[in-house]
C-alpha cells in the first residue's frame, strides 16, 4: 500500500511547469471553479450572512416589488448605453473563453501527459469543440449548489418571518450552513470529475456524471482526502507566494516612491505607485494560473488513477499499519 498522493503531486507539478503556456487557459478557467472547495463554503455563507440582512429588512418594511435600482439608468446620454452594451459583450466573451478555457485545459493536460505536446490554438480548438459539454456541466453545479442553498436557506427565513426570533434564526442558520457544507463539497467534486471524464473520454454530461458518481461511490475517501490536501496545499502556497511578491514589490518601488517623495516629483511618485500596484495584480494573476492549473492537472491525474488502478487512502493505509505499531502482548 505505497503513497498515492507524493507521486500524484509531484507528476502534476512537473506537468504544471512543463506546459506553461497552459497557464493562460488556467487563468481564465479559475474563474468556473472560482478558488476551489473552499470557495463553496465561503460562498455559502456570504450568501446565508446577506440573507440575515435581506430578512431583517423585509420585516420592517415588507417586500419591496419595486426597482429603485434601475431609477437613475433612465434619460442618461446614448453614449453611456454604447459603453454599458459594449462592456456586457465584454462579459459575455470572457465567460465564453473561459468556458473555452476550461476544455482547453484539460485537454492540453491530458495531452502532455501522454507525452504529446500541446499548442495554444490546438488548445482553443478543443475547448471549442467541448464547448456545450463544459457549458451544460458548468451551468448545472452553480444550478445544483444555487438551489441546494436555496431549499436550506428558506426555512430559517420563512421562520424569522414568523416569529421575529432571532435565536432560533441564528440556530436555524447555522444548521443550514452545516447541512450546506457535504451537498456543496459533493457537487463541487462530482463537477471537477465530470468535466475530466467528458472532455478526455468525450462523454455526454449525463455520461461523464455517471462515471464521476460511480468513481466517487468506489473512492470517495481518496477523492476527499485528495480535495483536503490539495485545497490546504494550494491556499498556503498562495499565502506564500503572494506574500514573497508584496515583499519583493516593496523592496523593488519603495526606494524609488520613497526618493521621488524626498525630491518631490508627484508624477514620479504616483508613476511609481501605479507600477507597484500592477506589478501586485500580475502577481495575483500569475499565481492564480499556475494554482487552477496544478488543481486541474491533480484531478485529472486522479481520475486517470482511479478508472487504471484504484489506490488505498491514506486513512485506510494508517488504520492498516496500526496493528505493526501497536502489536498486542501475548497473554
Amino acid at each position: 500500500m505505497s503513497s498515492v498522493y507524493r507521486p500524484l503531486l509531484r507528476r502534476a507539478w512537473s506537468l504544471t511547469m512543463h506546459a506553461k503556456h497552459l497557464w493562460l487557459f488556467g487563468l481564465f478557467s479559475a474563474l468556473l471553479v472560482s478558488g476551489g472547495e473552499i470557495n463553496v463554503l465561503l460562498r455559502n455563507f456570504d450568501r446565508l450572512n446577506a440573507l440575515g440582512v435581506w430578512a431583517s429588512s423585509v420585516r420592517e418594511r415588507g417586500f419591496d416589488l419595486s426597482f429603485p435600482m434601475f431609477t437613475p439608468w433612465v434619460g442618461l446620454p446614448s453614449g453611456f448605453y454604447i459603453v454599458s452594451a459594449f462592456l456586457l459583450l465584454l462579459v459575455c466573451f470572457l465567460i465564453w473563453f473561459a468556458l473555452v478555457s476550461q476544455g482547453a485545459l484539460i485537454w492540453g493536460i491530458e495531452r502532455e501527459r501522454r507525452r504529446a505536446h500541446c499548442h495554444i490554438e490546438e488548445g482553443i480548438t478543443a475547448g471549442r469543440r467541448g464547448f456545450w459539454r463544459t457549458t451544460a456541466l458548468s451551468m448545472g453545479f452553480h444550478l445544483v449548489t444555487s438551489l441546494a442553498w436555496a431549499i436550506f436557506s428558506l426555512p430559517p427565513f420563512l421562520l424569522y418571518l414568523a416569529f421575529g426570533s432571532s435565536a432560533w434564526y441564528t440556530i436555524f442558520l447555522l444548521v443550514s450552513f452545516v447541512c450546506l457544507i457535504p451537498i456543496g463539497l459533493l457537487c463541487s467534486l462530482l463537477y471537477r470529475l465530470a468535466l475530466v471524464a467528458s472532455l478526455t473520454e468525450s462523454l455526454s454530461p449525463l455520461d461523464a456524471l455517471r462515471s464521476a458518481w460511480k468513481l466517487f461511490l468506489a473512492h470517495w475517501l481518496v477523492v476527499v482526502e485528495t480535495a483536503i490536501i490539495l485545497t490546504l496545499g494550494t491556499t498556503l502556497a498562495a499565502i506564500v507566494a503572494l506574500s514573497v511578491a508584496v515583499v519583493g514589490i516593496i523592496i523593488i518601488f519603495g526606494p524609488l516612491a520613497l526618493l521621488s517623495f524626498i525630491i518631490g516629483v508627484p508624477l514620479a511618485v504616483s508613476l511609481t505607485l501605479g507600477a507597484a500596484v500592477i506589478a501586485f495584480f500580475l502577481s495575483i494573476m500569475g499565481v492564480g494560473a499556475l494554482l487552477a492549473t496544478f488543481q486541474q492537472a491533480v484531478w485529472l491525474l486522479l481520475y486517470t488513477r482511479l478508472k487504471e488502478s484504484p489506490p488505498f487512502a491514506k486513512l485506510v493505509r494508517v488504520i492498516a499499519l496500526l496493528p505493526q505499531l501497536f502489536p498486542r502482548r501475548a497473554s
